[in-house]
C-alpha cells in the first residue's frame, strides 16, 4: 500500500513539474522578445471597447495589406476569406510617420529581412473566379490581445477609444516570433 502512494506522488509530482516547466518556457520566450526584439510600430484602433466580458486586455486592429508577389510560395492558398498561417517581412522604419511596413507575405520566410512567422493573412480578389487565379494583395492579422491591470482596462479602453487617430500598436520581433509590447495615444505609453 506504502509503495503505491508513493508511485502516484512521484506521478503527481512529475506532473506538476512539467506543468511549471511549461508555464516558465512561455515566460521565458516572451520576456526575451520583449528585451531583445527589433521594435515595429503600426497604426491601430480599438476593436469593440465596450465588451463586457473582455477581462484584462484590450483589443486592437491593424490593417496591414501587402500586394501579392509571384515569387513567395503560396501553395493552397486560394480562398478568399479562410485565414491561413503566414510569414511577414518588416521594414521596421519603412512607412510613413516612422511606422513600420509590412513588405511581404508568405508560407515560410524567403529571403533577408526581418520576418514574424506567428500571424495570419488573409487573400484578397478583386475578381475571384473561383480558378488558380493569384491575389490582388493580402490583409495580414497581427497579434490584437494587450493585456493589462484589470481595474484599469475600462479607463483605458475608453481612452483609447476616443483617440481614433493618434493610437499606434508597439510590437517586438525577435526569431520570427512577434509580440505586442505597447500601445501609444498621442505618443504615451497606456
Amino acid at each position: 500500500m506504502n509503495r503505491k502512494n508513493s508511485r502516484w506522488t512521484a506521478a503527481l509530482a512529475a506532473t506538476l513539474l512539467v506543468q511549471i516547466a511549461a508555464f516558465a518556457w512561455l515566460i521565458v520566450r516572451y520576456e526575451r522578445v520583449v528585451s531583445g526584439g527589433t521594435v515595429c510600430r503600426f497604426a491601430c484602433e480599438a476593436y469593440d471597447p465596450s465588451d463586457p466580458f473582455r477581462g484584462r486586455y484590450l483589443r486592437i486592429r491593424v490593417r496591414e495589406r501587402v500586394d501579392y508577389d509571384a515569387a513567395f510560395r503560396l501553395e493552397g492558398v486560394r480562398h478568399p476569406y479562410r485565414l491561413f498561417p503566414a510569414a511577414i517581412r518588416i521594414d521596421p522604419a519603412g512607412g510613413s510617420n516612422g511606422l513600420s511596413r509590412v513588405t511581404a507575405c508568405g508560407l515560410e520566410p524567403q529571403g533577408p529581412g526581418l520576418w514574424a512567422t506567428d500571424v495570419k493573412a488573409r487573400a484578397r480578389y478583386r475578381n475571384y473566379s473561383g480558378k488558380d487565379d493569384p491575389p490582388d494583395y493580402f490583409e495580414v492579422q497581427l497579434p490584437d490581445q494587450f493585456f493589462l491591470n484589470e481595474r484599469l482596462a475600462d479607463e483605458e479602453g475608453r481612452l483609447f477609444t476616443l483617440s481614433r487617430t493618434n493610437s499606434v500598436a508597439v510590437y517586438r520581433v525577435r526569431d520570427g516570433r512577434m509580440v505586442l509590447s505597447d500601445i501609444e495615444i498621442d505618443g504615451t505609453p497606456l
